[in-house]
């Protein structure tokens, strides 16, 4: 595998670690990379949209296309090793997870 050339928004990497980045051989103008970054005893994944400069000699940052909160470093982890596989119907499920039904009792 080739290494990829990233720029990197001014400061982002002063508060964020790089955990992953994904370039697919079907589209290679296009990949995300996922930042992580500890806040208030939670995880959060952040995962960029980053597409290749016309001269083709670096992918800039487009947008960020979805944030994860997390509670622990292992389901970080978890989700950080699945997102490559993961399937279009299971990242709307993540997208848009259940929320627990108000009690009738409260």
């Amino acid at each position: 595998m080739t290494e990829q050339m990233i720029a990197f928004p001014v400061g982002i990497l002063d508060r964020m670690t790089i955990e992953s980045a994904i370039f697919t051989p079907e589209n290679k103008k296009l990949g995300i990379i996922v930042l992580s970054e500890f806040i208030k005893s939670e995880h959060i994944l952040r995962v960029y949209q980053l597409v290749l400069s016309t001269d083709e000699t670096q992918y800039n940052f487009v947008q960020e296309l979805v944030a994860f909160n997390l509670k622990t470093r292992e389901e970080a982890d978890e989700l950080i090793e699945r997102l490559p596989n993961i399937s279009g119907l299971e990242m709307l499920f993540l997208l848009n997870p259940l929320r627990p039904f108000p009690s009738i009792m409260s």
